[in-house]
């Protein structure tokens, strides 16, 4: 699977559980603008993993800051 399609999927799924508008998610852009707390960022997780089939380990959540941060570790984790 590439990035790309990754990335589509990540937006498709932060905008389907948020309520967002797909424009102003890029891979640039800030979990926390996205007005995801920490709660929020769990239950998305939980999303990713059962939509991409993988896990994430505690010591990767830690690193979750921005869009492009989910979809690299995806990216690992599934190719």
């Amino acid at each position: 699977m590439t990035k790309e399609v990754i990335a589509e999927k990540v937006r498709d799924i932060f905008v389907s559980k948020f309520k967002l508008d797909p424009r102003k998610i890029t891979l640039e852009t800030a979990l926390t603008d996205l007005g995801v707390d920490s709660l929020d960022l769990l239950e998305v997780i939980m999303d990713f993993e059962n939509e991409f089939h993988v896990t994430f380990e505690n010591e990767e959540l830690e690193t979750l800051t921005k869009v492009s941060d989910v979809i690299d570790i995806l990216a690992k984790k599934i190719n």
